[in-house]
């Protein structure tokens, strides 16, 4: 029989098959990982509300995180005025949040991976906000970036823990459609902070 094109070599829809059809032609679907019945806390067996209410409280960090990291950026000429700074010194608030953000990723993985994912998101969370508090509250210009510093820290576990928690409680199906509202938690973040 030739081939007439690459669906008849394989007929997976990708590197996992994601239906069986039976022999009267009828497809399911099939939960790629298998969910552990043994073990009433595995995340893929919770019901669908809580598995909702733990990825919006990701997205939320998430947004949130990112929105004041660079919420600050339109209010440099004022934050130069008031602690008489110079604008390169003012753009420091923005400058080494976003490195601390970007490079303390790797420092989150492994904790996580040590201790776990929910223990290091609880206390990041708590965190953030101690940091938020502290920044709304700062008199002083050194107060202010370290509480964004402090802030980029604890918000650096979000870019590093958001998907790997979409992988742990949704199934590669839904994993999709999740990510894209994760990252889009992500850009409104940026977007809509400054």
């Amino acid at each position: 029989m030739p081939l007439k094109c690459l669906h008849d070599l394989d007929s997976t829809d990708g590197t996992v098959q994601m239906r069986d059809v039976n022999m009267e032609g009828e497809s399911t679907l099939i939960l790629v990982p298998h969910p552990n019945m043994l073990d009433p806390n595995d995340p893929l067996r919770w019901p669908a509300w809580r598995k909702h209410v733990a990825f919006g409280s990701v997205c939320a960090f998430t947004f949130l995180a990112n929105y004041a990291i660079g919420g600050l950026a339109p209010a440099f000429y004022p934050l130069s005025i008031e602690f008489n700074k110079t604008q390169a010194e003012t753009s420091g608030l923005l400058i080494w949040p976003i490195l601390v953000f970007g490079l303390f990723n790797f420092f989150w993985v492994p904790i996580a991976n040590y201790i776990g994912k929910r223990p290091v998101f609880v206390f990041a969370s708590g965190l953030l906000c101690i940091a938020y508090i502290w920044g709304a509250t700062a008199k002083t210009f050194e107060s202010l970036f370290w509480s964004n510093i402090v802030a980029a820290f604890a918000g650096a576990s979000t870019e590093a823990l958001g998907a790997a928690i979409v992988n742990d409680i949704y199934f590669l199906h839904e994993r999709a459609g999740k990510m894209s509202i994760y990252c889009s938690a992500i850009s409104t973040g940026n977007s809509v902070g400054p």
